[in-house]
């Protein structure tokens, strides 16, 4: 009998196990907490990352009533290193931070912003724009938990305070076409910015937000065709064009590592750019930020020094590219081109002679020639006499 209710239970066991669900691996969060301040006090408010043990980096957008706080500085986390861009006076930072290897951690830090208070009240601190990245430069958005900010009045601390609520609101289609387009005067919070306009897609965006200006420049990202040798460095620049309205984005850019690789990355027309480098998977990722618009039709986001290891043509691919104004707001360029890098082996060579060249070199070699034999004959002759 005992044996019977062994089987039996046993074999309930197993029934249970098989019948249950799997273990589902939590969503990774942006999120932020509520926190008090004084007015003319600061108070540093982490950004955090939930779930984030496999992630290298990420940015988004804060955005806060600036009549309530302002951002006094952005400070690094647990990513090492950051980029940012304040906007008080529209009220958002955007801030972006990058490390070359996966955190590690199941609750990170990825920057600390510290807000100073202008006014007793109290402000949302909303996230918009969030992304984040795997060590090989892939993204995921995901998702987010806004925080606040409450000001207390120095005159009259207990002052009851009426929340101010952060403008926000949004909507994205998908409707499965081959362009994509946006409209609209605000961030597509949630918008997979590493979505670029590619076959396959279009993209409606309908946003209201009053902190916001409309942008719909026709933007490109591209990369040109460079040449170099084995053993030598050439350096590539990443080019906007119609690039006025554009304060700083990112970029992934995916090469053959067999046939080159990169050696640093240079800051071009928007400050000093975070990178990370991944010789071994050909890839690399650059972010860079400004606090103003770059103003120039055709603009350097970042240049990437390559040395050629063997002859042959890598490409060049311009992934995950996300742009942005200088308030933050997102925008995706309309055309991205790539470029390649042609490697070839270096012959030396001398340098051709022409015929005037040729006909001294021979009169000189002749007349040394005839001048030896002279002297070789009269030595013989005077040594016979």
């Amino acid at each position: 009998m005992n044996l019977r209710i062994a089987i039996v239970l046993a074999s309930l066991i197993v029934a249970v196990l098989a019948f249950s669900p799997p273990a589902v691996a939590a969503e990774p969060t942006i999120s932020i907490d509520s926190y008090t301040a004084d007015v003319n006090t600061n108070v540093s408010v982490p950004i955090k990352v939930l779930n984030a043990g496999v992630f290298a980096g990420g940015s988004a957008k804060i955005v806060y009533n600036s009549s309530i706080v302002s951002v006094k500085a952005v400070t690094p986390g647990d990513f090492g290193t950051r980029t940012s861009n304040v906007d008080n006076a529209n009220g958002s930072v955007h801030v972006a931070a990058s490390s070359v290897t996966a955190v590690g951690l199941d609750e990170a830090v990825l920057v600390n912003v510290l807000f100073e208070g202008v006014s007793g009240g109290y402000t949302a601190l909303n996230i918009q724009n969030a992304s984040l990245n795997l060590e090989d430069g892939n993204t995921t958005t995901p998702e987010t938990a806004d925080g606040s900010i409450t000001v207390l009045s120095n005159n009259n601390n207990s002052t009851a305070l009426t929340p101010t609520p952060t403008p926000s609101s949004n909507t994205e289609t998908d409707a499965g076409a081959t362009t994509e387009s946006g409209s609209g005067s605000g961030p597509p919070d949630g918008h997979d910015y590493a979505d670029s306009a590619t076959t396959g897609e279009t993209e409606t965006i309908s946003l209201a937000s009053s902190n916001a200006n409309e942008v719909n420049a026709p933007l490109s990202i591209t990369i040109g065709s460079f040449t170099t040798y084995v053993n030598s460095n050439v350096t590539v620049p990443v080019e906007l064009l119609n690039a006025n309205d554009v304060a700083g984005g990112s970029a992934k850019i995916t090469f053959n590592p067999s046939i080159v690789i990169a050696k640093e990355v240079l800051h071009g027309d928007f400050g000093t750019p975070i990178s990370n480098i991944n010789n071994s998977a050909g890839f690399v990722y650059i972010a860079c930020a400004s606090p103003t618009a770059v103003g120039k039709e055709t603009a350097e986001l970042a240049g990437i020094t390559f040395e050629g290891l063997s002859e042959g043509i890598s490409s060049l691919d311009i992934q995950d590219a996300a742009l942005n104004d200088e308030h933050g707001n997102l925008i995706t360029p309309e055309r991205t081109s790539n470029g390649e890098i042609n490697v070839a082996a270096r012959t030396p060579q001398l340098p051709a002679a022409d015929s005037t060249t040729t006909i001294i070199a021979l009169f000189v070699f002749s007349a040394i020639v005839i001048t030896l034999l002279y002297l070789i004959g009269k030595y013989k002759f005077k040594k016979k006499s």
